[in-house]
Formats: C-alpha cells, sequence, structure tokens
C-alpha cells in the first residue's frame, strides 16, 4: 500500500476500506473502498482514493463515497466511484454519471413510455417530466423516469455508425453497451456480423397535441344524475385537481386514453344518484398498471379484488362445469366517473346502449389513438395463439362486441372507425 495512506485508511475486513471524516476538511460522509491488499496499492498509486474524499464533499451526499473495486482515476469523480445524493438539496455530477460515456447522436429516437418516438435531443428541455421506456432482456418493458440529460457538442471518444442487416440505423460513442448474444458489450468491441438486440416496436413519431378545451363545468353539470349539493361536490373535487377545463394538452390526458380505452373493452362505469363506480376488469398484473395510471390522474383506486366463481354450461358435448377467478379494480368517485363519461366513455350496460369511439381522438394526434386502441385491444383482442401442430402458424386475432339487436348498429359503427384509425398504421 502506498505509504501516504498506511496510516489513514481503516480497516473494515479483508475487503473494505474506510476513509474517515477527519482525513479532509469538509467531508460530509466517510469513504468505503470495497478492495483487497493487493488491489488498494494500485488504486492507491493513480491517487483515486483522493477523487474518493473529493466526492464525499459534495452536497447533499449520504452514507458514503463508495469506490467499487475496478477505481482508478476519472474526471473529478473517480471512474468505478458510486454515490447516493438527495433530491432537496444534492447535485447531479456529470463525471458520476459518465462523462461522454453510452452517448447517441441527437437525432436518436428515444421510445416514451406513451408509445410515440422522439429525437433524444427535443428531451433536453424536459427531461424531468418525461418519462421513457426501460427494456430488460427477460422481464417486460415498463415506463422509468430519467434520471439525468447531458450533452456534448463535441464527443471525445470514436464514434460509429451501427447498421443492422434489417436495415436499422444508430450513431453512438465506442463505449456504448449493446445487447449481444455474450452479454451488455461496447459497441467497439462488438464484431462486424455479430448479433445485436433490437426492440421490435417502433411507436409513432411525436406530435405536440392542442390545446383544445375537452370538458368543462358545463358538461359536467349536464352530465350529473344526482342533485345539486351533490353536483357541487363533485365540481369541487375537480376543480381541486385542476380538471376544469380539461384541455387535450393536459399531461394527464394520456393516461385518461389509456383507462378509456380499457372501459370500452373491460370495463364499466354506473352513475346513480346516490353516488358512481367505476371497475376495470383484467389479469391481477394488468390491474396494478392500471392502478398505476388511476393514481398518475389523481385519484384513489382500490386493491386487486379476487373472486372465485363457479360456472355450469350446457355445450354440443354436454354439460360442463369449471372455475375461474375473476380479478378487478374499482373507482368509487363520481368525480373521475363523470370525468371519463365526459370524455366519452359509455354509461351503463355497454350491451344495451349506443356508443362510438370519443370523437375528440379524431382530432388528437395519431399517438394518441394509438394509446386508446392498445389499451381497448389488450382488454378485448384475443390472445395470440399458434394452429396445433404449426407453430409458426397464428391464428387471426379477433376483437367482438355484445350488442342487443337495436343498438348492433352502433357496435359496426364502432368497428369501423377502429378499422380507419388502423389503418392510419400502414
Amino acid at each position: 500500500m502506498a505509504t501516504s495512506w498506511t496510516h489513514i485508511l481503516k480497516k473494515v475486513d479483508d475487503y473494505r476500506w474506510e476513509i474517515p471524516t477527519s482525513y479532509k476538511p469538509g467531508m460530509r460522509v466517510p469513504g468505503l473502498v470495497f478492495a483487497d491488499e493487493r488491489m488498494l496499492r494500485q488504486i492507491a498509486e493513480e491517487q483515486a482514493l483522493e477523487q474518493v474524499a473529493n466526492v464525499a464533499t459534495l452536497p447533499g451526499i449520504v452514507g458514503y463515497s463508495l469506490a467499487m473495486p475496478d477505481i482508478h482515476w476519472g474526471y473529478g469523480f473517480p471512474v468505478g466511484g458510486v454515490a447516493a445524493f438527495r433530491i432537496d438539496d444534492g447535485i447531479i455530477s456529470p463525471g458520476g454519471i459518465g462523462y461522454d460515456v453510452n452517448c447517441l447522436c441527437g437525432d436518436a429516437n428515444v421510445l416514451h413510455e406513451f408509445g410515440y418516438h422522439r429525437p433524444i435531443r427535443e428531451f433536453e428541455q424536459r427531461w424531468s417530466a418525461e418519462r421513457i421506456m426501460c427494456i430488460h432482456p427477460n422481464e417486460r418493458a415498463w415506463g422509468t423516469a430519467i434520471a439525468a440529460f447531458i450533452r456534448h457538442a463535441k464527443p471525445v471518444n470514436q464514434v460509429f455508425e451501427i447498421t443492422t442487416e434489417s436495415g436499422l440505423k444508430i450513431v453512438a460513442t465506442e463505449d456504448h453497451p449493446f445487447l449481444t448474444p455474450h452479454g451488455m458489450t461496447s459497441i467497439k468491441d462488438v464484431p462486424v456480423s455479430e448479433f445485436v438486440a433490437v426492440y421490435p416496436f417502433e411507436g409513432v413519431a411525436f406530435e405536440e397535441p392542442s390545446d383544445e378545451v375537452l370538458v368543462t363545468e358545463e358538461d359536467v353539470a349536464e352530465s350529473y344524475p344526482g342533485h345539486a349539493n351533490g353536483l357541487a361536490q363533485t365540481l369541487r373535487a375537480l376543480k381541486l385537481r385542476d380538471f376544469l377545463p380539461l384541455r387535450m394538452n393536459d399531461p394527464r390526458i394520456p393516461y385518461l386514453v389509456k383507462l378509456m380505452g380499457f372501459i370500452h373493452g373491460d370495463g364499466s362505469v354506473q352513475l346513480r344518484r346516490r353516488g358512481a363506480l367505476v371497475t376495470f376488469y383484467g389479469s391481477p398484473e394488468d390491474l396494478e398498471d392500471i392502478r398505476r395510471d388511476i393514481l398518475a390522474v389523481g385519484f384513489l383506486p382500490s386493491r386487486v379484488y379476487l373472486r372465485h366463481r363457479e360456472h355450469f354450461i350446457e355445450t354440443h358435448y354436454g354439460p360442463k362445469r369449471f372455475r375461474t377467478t375473476e380479478a378487478s379494480v374499482h373507482i368509487g368517485s363520481s368525480a373521475f366517473a363523470l370525468l371519463v363519461r365526459c370524455l366519452g366513455v359509455p354509461v351503463g350496460n355497454k350491451a344495451n346502449s349506443n356508443f362510438e369511439v370519443p370523437p375528440w381522438l379524431d382530432r388528437a394526434p395519431l399517438w394518441m389513438r394509438r394509446l386508446y386502441l392498445a389499451a381497448l385491444f389488450g382488454a378485448e383482442l384475443t390472445v395470440p395463439t399458434t394452429v396445433s401442430g404449426h407453430p409458426y402458424n397464428f391464428y387471426t386475432q379477433v376483437i367482438s362486441m355484445n350488442k342487443r339487436p337495436e343498438f348492433a348498429e352502433s357496435g359496426r359503427r364502432y368497428f369501423r372507425k377502429i378499422e380507419a384509425w388502423l389503418a392510419e398504421f400502414g
């Protein structure tokens, strides 16, 4: 171990060494190095431990200034250093996040959690309020907040343009990792003809929604079935959440569009003089996603309820008994029920009523219509299945709607509109 650090580091165990806060004025937390004695000698020679102590002086740091076994000298923040900072008074260090690390060109498209894509450069002024898709090769995709946005006018490292056999292209710095059959690999180490993973869903181009007013106080009053006192309470609840008036460019509209699509498929809205109930049916996993969307809008959903049911039906092959488990989520809010009603969701028994797709969605950006269709199909479209004995031949997926004869024409109009929307995607 270098002589200058021999009497400074405190040995915690054979693989952990602490830099006490007394080492340097201004250290807010200790440093903690993960290494054995042999590795520590090399680390000390590069003076990377000095940077560990420097990081410990940064505002808002909590716990420790950590140093992993591969630590070496970096740009202020040591490479291999790890630190956590409080949101309220902490900082974001470009050196800690990675200086000129994993960079993409400004034209690279990023997939948003709402299913649209836009160039990464367009996130510069709004990244803190946006959520993008995060893909894990062994799990489902999910939306995640953006931790930081760093722009470099000119890259320091070598830049590669990658073209796949399928025609996809991307420009990235040499250290940007790509998923290969051998794991995440820096692009400079990926040979030509190697396989790289691509995400098959591209989404649609982003378009700013207009500020068209979709719901007003008068709309709610006209739709309210109860007495004046109840209406006043409902209007107060909507105003408290800043829903009146509700415009198309409100950041909560995409969540409402998803919820509306699901209600048109596997949901129901009941509005009575004594209250309201909105119910969603689906798999427990999907219902947890719906609960998160409801919370994002500003309302409180129930937990996921499970109900075990027994069934008996007569078939061409004789009587059949079977059991099912029904999962559901409920919202007992008149304010929410009236809000989605004013946006175009049917109330009551859908088989006994005339309804069509919300007309304002025709004037909305294409990515909003995609959100509606995705939620509707997630609720009602049949699951992809293959023909028995032919694992590469799929049955045609089907979506259907139950209607009593006197309301069948509205169902036909509904699906003709869905057909027209699908044609917009080619």
